[in-house]
């Protein structure tokens, strides 16, 4: 798993232009993954593990069925939304 989203995030998180996405959007995509960019540029595996590869490190990704993905999903939702999604809006100025 931990190859297939680093390739993922390596050939994928652009715009269908091929043009890059905000850099805090590409960041916030690999943390919810639980990868971080190292000094080589390269993803990697976050440590201690956290956001699906929390869950799903070390497993083929092969073997993960749609009741894995929609569990996933289903953790992240109940988590609610992240604290800083939660200010009020006079808070953000």
């Amino acid at each position: 798993v931990e190859d297939v989203f680093a390739d993922f995030m390596a050939k994928h998180v652009k715009r269908r232009d091929g043009r890059p996405i905000r850099e805090t959007s590409r960041i916030e995509t690999a943390r919810l993954l639980g990868l971080k960019l190292n000094a080589a540029g390269s993803w990697i595996a976050r440590s201690p593990r956290s956001g699906v590869l929390a869950k799903w490190s070390g497993r083929d990704i092969r073997n993960l069925t749609k009741r894995d993905v929609l569990d996933c999903l289903d953790a992240r939702s109940s988590a609610g939304p992240p604290v800083g999604a939660t200010a009020p809006p006079s808070a953000a100025k």
